[in-house]
């Protein structure tokens, strides 16, 4: 128990009991302890706001107003995206017993801050988690927060607009929940696998843990998660073209372009329509993401690593050596890939079935060299030799 929960859970009491003015003392008291502890503010602000026309000294009551000011908005900086802290700091502001045009003016416009953040395309955060409680309490407290200070602020413009504020986001909270329950459910044994997917992984986690410890190998698991991003390899093969410029590499450089644009297409389209979340403990770090990098179903760099490995090891024919090498590359990029809680089990080995597939496919549909030739010298100035190629040129022996 947190040291601050015996204070709130006694405040609780005498609130229950009709003793708001005792709840709100025992409350000052928990503040003046641990005057950090943002939950004790919460609830201090609602029993005083509900007192401030009451008979709570106005004395007191100015002094948890300007603390309770004081403190949300320090925490709406520190954390800007926290639609608690908007709509409690806007719920002080607007407690003012002799409140100026000003004063009622900002608070409205914080109130309506945290309802910005939360009807944000960008906010992840309500679009992945709509059917949570932590939603739901959100919301209450934000429509309490909005109600509250429309009551203190009565009589005004200013009160009204928090009314009107309040029911049009219920409106809005309505419309998003039944959206929500509309959209087609999982299947309740595709439910169960998922769960089993993700006990496995923690187990696999914990076991893993004791022999290679993520904070010991961090860096190690980094570099392997930089090694197979896709970027270094488009611009590295890119590189390798321009740097190189030989014909007799252009059908295996082309080649790999290919099959690189072909495994960022699939993995794409099929992270858009699973949309599955990655898993509790995925600390969000990664370099150079996009929103389709949100979800975790296949993994990209694990169809990329085993792709690559395919391509090394099965088309290109490379030498014993440099394709276990590869091997090795492309089983500690699935291991970390786990390890790191970017992914499940699942998604890792969805992620080694695409890889396959899609070296496989490239085998089948191999750029013949004088292809791969006229690619490069129609997409460059350069101009290069097409004499004696033919368009049958199989694959590499």
């Amino acid at each position: 128990m947190r040291p601050h929960e015996p204070w709130v859970r006694l405040a609780q009491a005498c609130i229950i009991m009709g003793h708001n003015e005792h709840a709100c003392r025992v409350l000052i008291s928990a503040a003046d302890y641990e005057p950090w502890i943002w939950e004790v503010w919460r609830d201090l602000t609602a029993v005083s706001a509900n007192l401030a026309n009451g008979n709570l000294e106005k004395e007191t009551h100015d002094r948890v107003r300007s603390a309770a000011c004081a403190l949300f908005y320090e925490l709406t900086k520190i954390n800007p995206l926290n639609t608690h802290f908007w709509s409690l700091f806007g719920l002080a502001v607007a407690t003012d017993r002799d409140p100026t045009p000003e004063s009622r003016s900002n608070a409205v416009k914080t109130l309506s801050k945290s309802i910005e953040i939360i009807e944000s395309p960008y906010n992840k955060w309500f679009k992945y988690d709509s059917k949570t409680d932590s939603v739901l309490r959100a919301s209450e407290l934000i429509v309490d927060c909005l109600v509250n200070a429309g009551f203190h602020l009565r009589g005004s413009k200013e009160g009204d607009d928090c009314f009107k504020i309040a029911l049009n986001f219920i409106d809005f909270v309505t419309m998003a929940n039944k959206t929500e329950r509309q959209k087609p459910r999982t299947p309740e044994s595709l439910q169960k696998l998922l769960t089993v997917d993700k006990v496995l992984t923690k187990s696999f986690c914990d076991v893993m843990e004791k022999f290679l410890p993520y904070t010991k190998y961090r860096k190690h698991y980094k570099f392997l998660e930089y090694s197979c991003h896709a970027l270094p390899w488009f611009f590295a093969t890119l590189g390798a073209l321009w740097l190189l410029w030989s014909e007799d590499l252009f059908q295996t450089q082309v080649n790999l372009l290919f099959a690189l644009t072909i495994d960022c297409i699939i993995i794409s389209v099929t992270k858009a329509a699973v949309r599955r979340r990655r898993p509790a403990g995925n600390t969000d770090d990664m370099w150079l993401t996009v929103g389709i990098d949100a979800y975790s179903f296949p993994s990209g760099h694990v169809s990329r690593a085993v792709m690559i490995t395919y391509f090394v090891a099965c088309i290109t024919k490379s030498n014993v050596l440099l394709s276990l090498v590869a091997i090795v590359w492309a089983v500690a990029i699935s291991v970390s890939r786990i390890l790191m809680k970017r992914h499940h089990i699942l998604d890792v080995l969805g992620g080694v079935f695409v890889g396959l597939a899609e070296g496989w496919l490239i085998s089948h549909v191999w750029l013949s060299k004088a292809t791969s030739v006229w690619l490069v010298n129609y997409l460059t100035d350069e101009a290069v030799n097409l004499e004696g190629l033919q368009d049958d040129e199989p694959l590499p022996q």
